[in-house]
């Protein structure tokens, strides 16, 4: 049986109430469509019966699978949004996630639901707002790199590998357009990825590293309830009581952790499959950006439904909001992670 989706958190119970206090929208969302989930369990234990035969007809694809990866808080959401709105490609979305094992059955049934007339780029800490919006796919990652939401599984066996080069084969069979999808934990899968699918290619987003700790820390309040708890990919909680910061460390620690491991495994993968941006660059013309990627890989094409040219730029906050004192460890931790980023932002694809 799949573990709960949320014992991957501290304070489940704690983390519904700051949802709902929050007022966001996307939160409020997350939580409707975890109650549609218990109640679907029965209808998805039938839909599995039909999944496993759309599965058995499908040929193999080469069509691409996009895989965005980078660190959490890094904006990966944000370019996965616009990216499965302006791209001409099929993703795992709100709606798949409520049926884990039939995944496919349920993409099929989604073309029921008409498309917004518009892009919808809110979001909650990776969750979107809408049944069609695009979802992390933890439902279908989790049959191979495992169930800890912090750190996938470094190798597979050979049946694992063949039945997940199946399972993709089968979606991009199905509705014939690449696959897209965003998952912070698949930056230390990379090299497992990037063996076991030949047609994978990747995304990679860095940001500012500065603006990524200190938008973990606040997430670990505002996910945690606690500052010293873990969250995200490669986290530790902190458990020594003598120094009242050490949870920056551990974040900052976190950051430079992510950054090398990446850039490891993404060593191990063609330049040819790999494209680099920065949510910077991104947010500054996203237009040009998503025709670049476009452009970048065979067999993606722009989605003809909209005009990519007419998406305005996104705000990039540069407030910093955490305190004075955290601030300066930060800086102090990260100094030579933030000179390595300015001369990557140089060489990135930011257009």
């Amino acid at each position: 049986m799949s573990k709960n989706p949320l014992s991957n958190f501290t304070d489940p119970f704690g983390l519904v109430g700051r949802m709902l206090k929050s007022g966001h929208p996307a939160a409020y969302a997350a939580l409707f469509r975890e109650g549609l989930r218990l109640g679907a369990i029965p209808v998805d234990s039938v839909l599995s019966v039909f999944e496993k035969r759309i599965q058995a007809k499908c040929a193999s694809s080469q069509l691409p699978l996009v895989f965005i990866v980078g660190a959490p808080r890094s904006g990966t959401t944000l370019v996965y949004q616009a990216l499965s709105a302006f791209l001409d490609v099929t993703c795992p979305t709100n709606l798949t996630a409520m049926f884990p094992k039939s995944p496919l059955t349920a993409a099929r049934l989604q073309r029921l639901i008409p498309w917004a007339a518009r892009p919808d780029f809110k979001n909650f800490y990776g969750q979107t707002t809408r049944f069609r919006g695009p979802n992390d796919a933890f439902h279908l990652w989790n049959r191979w790199l495992g169930e800890d939401r912090y750190l996938p599984a470094q190798d597979i066996s050979d049946d694992a590998a063949t039945e997940m080069c199946s399972f993709f084969d089968a979606w991009t069979s199905v509705f014939g357009k690449p696959l897209l999808n965003k998952n912070n934990r698949n930056a230390f899968a990379v090299e497992l990825l990037g063996k076991a699918l030949p047609n994978a290619r990747f995304v990679v987003e860095r940001r500012n590293p500065m603006f990524v700790a200190q938008s973990l820390i606040v997430a670990r309040e505002n996910i945690q309830g606690d500052k010293s708890l873990a969250w995200g990919l490669q986290s530790a909680s902190i458990t020594e009581a003598g120094d009242p910061l050490a949870y920056v460390d551990e974040v900052c620690r976190q950051v430079i952790d992510i950054d090398v491991e990446m850039d490891r495994q993404l060593a191990t993968v063609a330049d040819s499959r790999i494209l680099n941006l920065t949510y910077e660059g991104f947010c500054e013309n996203p237009g040009k950006s998503i025709k670049s990627i476009a452009d970048k890989f065979d067999g993606l094409q722009l989605n003809p439904r909209l005009n990519v040219a007419e998406l305005p730029p996104f705000k990039v906050s540069q407030k910093l909001s955490i305190s004075e004192e955290e601030q300066v460890r930060v800086r102090e931790c990260l100094s030579g992670g933030q000179a390595k980023y300015e001369l990557m932002s140089a060489a990135a694809i930011t257009l």
